[in-house]
């Protein structure tokens, strides 16, 4: 087994305008979190991120395909701090020993001794159908512990249960034991051993999207096959995993991919998704409130004003006052013009408990003055307790406008306030307002569902290696700078611009470095060019390259770790 090297740097980043800095405490963001590699990642998603407990660092859990010639997929875990950093320690991602494994993480979750357990599939042979889903103990280190996997399965979704001290797994059979895909739900302890499973069997193929744990058991949800016509199925299940109730919700006029679930507090339900016209091919979002019975609440389309279809894949709970309410939701998803779809943009709907939207703000302003498209979407989203933020990530490509040719690929993400969505910056503009409107519709339930066991769970054989990120900011966060990286002697400098070519700059701290350079950015991540400083030199001018007016970032790199970054204002 390789060792494990963490790739450690703190990026340090005070607001400087025009030689000020600034007084705003703030701790909105959208931070760009670039695979660095010598070949572009052919695929690259971060799908869930969760809060550390007892600590007020997130982990990001995701997966990359990197390209030609093997094709490798890896899965990853990232640690950041409040401020969007990568933290301490937080680089690693897991690969089986055999390069050409495809392994994709779909989801994670914390256990009550601090290590994660992750869920996700592998595939021995890439291209065909078969596989199998693994279920990875990680320790808080980021040591691989242990791995439990099972042929023609994948893990979607996982929870930890505090109360029985276990893991909870929904998976999707696809396999040859039954001739459709069911629902499948496993308990795993500490160690990976199998203490409980049932299966939901029905006559539809279905596939398992989320699982959320409630005050007195389980519920999951999935998109079911019904009639070529994919619906919505929930099933609630005891702490045993005995079924209390499943339901299929269909309405013949709409298609239906389930995104997520969440609970309001009280064991009510809510379900969201995406919507797809049967006669008009419009997409848009829905939200499906239930009963803890199972009845029907409400159900709301989501849309905007004109041909964009919008899809939602993240769904959270927050328990703030906003204008004397006490709780809503915040929906996570992306937006494209009808018949674009290579050109998506993220956004976040904060609505009231009922469904009534409060607000929209998309976060992918992107100037159309430029040479990339750019296709960004969420994947998650996660209310921070006892505050009034949220954080939700997702993924973007960058493609060279005309050609098709990718720029790069980045994880992302984005922090904001529940009020009103706006990230707390003076320059820049990385979010805008969106209006949505809704529309009613009615659902018909149908109750579903045997239960029965089948699980011989087999060991799967994993490495770890060194995962190697750089951060890139479009919007930058306002909170103060720690004075050490990572136990070393601190880097930092002060930079201003003269006139439009020129910028002045002093260094602070040691100068015992061997190489030493500041690099500019754009807002986007591009870098646009970089001076090297001198051994010992503690000042200097810098000859800018010639860039449109706007704010720009600068980046310290000694020995090739970055320290310490700054805004510059170009008029």
């Amino acid at each position: 087994m390789l060792n494990m090297r963490f790739f450690t740097f703190l990026v340090i980043l005070l607001g400087l305008i025009l030689g000020n800095v600034l007084p705003t405490y703030g701790q909105g963001y959208k931070s760009y979190l670039v695979f660095e590699d010598d070949r572009k990642p052919q695929k690259l998603t971060a799908n869930e991120i969760i809060p550390l407990r007892d600590e007020s660092d997130f982990v990001i859990a995701g997966a990359i395909k990197q390209g030609a010639p093997n094709f490798t997929a890896m899965a990853y875990l990232m640690r950041i701090n409040p401020d969007g950093y990568q933290s301490m320690n937080s680089g690693l991602f897991t690969t089986q020993l055999n390069t050409q494994h495809q392994i994709n993480l779909k989801s994670i979750c914390q256990d009550g001794s601090g290590n994660f357990v992750l869920g996700g599939s592998t595939n021995q042979n890439p291209g065909s159908a078969g596989g199998e889903r693994m279920l990875n103990y990680v320790s808080d280190k980021g040591k691989v512990l242990n791995t439990v996997g099972q042929s023609e399965h994948d893990f979607v979704s996982v929870v930890w249960d505090e109360n029985q001290d276990y893991v909870v797994a929904l998976s999707n059979n696809d396999g040859n034991v039954n001739p459709e895909t069911d629902i499948m739900l496993s308990q795993y302890d500490k160690n990976g051993n199998l203490i409980n499973h049932n299966t939901l069997s029905t006559s539809t193929k279905d596939n398992a999207v989320k699982l959320v744990s409630t005050t007195n058991g389980y519920v999951a949800v999935a998109s079911s096959d019904t009639d070529n016509i994919p619906q919505v199925l929930v099933a609630y299940f005891d702490e045993d995993l005995n079924l209390i109730w499943a339901n299929q919700y269909q309405n013949a006029d709409f298609a239906h991919e389930v995104s997520d679930v969440t609970t309001d507090g009280s064991g009510n339900l809510l379900i969201s998704g995406s919507s797809i016209s049967i006669m008009s091919g419009e997409e848009t979002g829905f939200l499906i409130g239930l009963e803890n019975d199972g009845s029907e609440q409400f159900y709301y389309n989501y849309f905007l004003g004109g041909d964009e279809q919008v899809r939602f894949t993240g769904l959270t709970r927050y328990t703030t006052n906003v204008d004397g309410r006490d709780r809503g939701y915040l929906l996570a998803g992306s937006y494209n013009e009808f018949g674009s779809a290579a050109e998506r943009r993220s956004f976040v709907l904060n609505l009231r408990a009922d469904g009534s939207v409060v607000w929209g703000k998309t976060y992918s302003v992107f100037s159309p003055w430029t040479d990339f498209e750019f296709d960004e979407e969420l994947s998650d989203i996660l209310f921070i307790p006892n505050s009034t933020e949220f954080m939700t990530l997702g993924s973007i490509s960058r493609y060279i406008k005309g050609s098709g040719a990718l720029d790069f690929r980045a994880a992302m993400v984005v922090r904001s306030n529940v009020i009103n969505g706006n990230i707390d910056v003076q320059d820049g503009d990385c979010a805008s307002e969106l209006e949505f409107f809704m529309g009613s519709h009615s659902f018909q339930a149908f109750p579903v569902g045997t239960l029965y066991q089948n699980l011989t769970p087999s060991t799967l054989s994993f490495a770890e290696r060194e995962l190697d990120w750089e951060l890139r900011y479009c919007s930058y966060s306002l909170s103060g700078r720690p004075n050490q990286v990572g136990g070393e002697h601190p880097f930092d400098f002060q930079i201003q611009t003269s006139d439009a070519n020129t910028a002045n700059f002093r260094l602070q701290g040691p100068t015992d470095w061997q190489t030493a350079s500041l690099e500019l950015y754009d807002i986007r991540g591009a870098k646009l060019g970089d001076v090297a400083v001198s051994n010992g030199q503690t000042q200097g001018q810098w000859e800018l390259p010639k860039v449109s007016p706007g704010v720009y970032l600068v980046r310290l790199k000694v020995q090739g770790q970055y320290y310490a970054s700054r805004k510059l204002l170009i008029q």
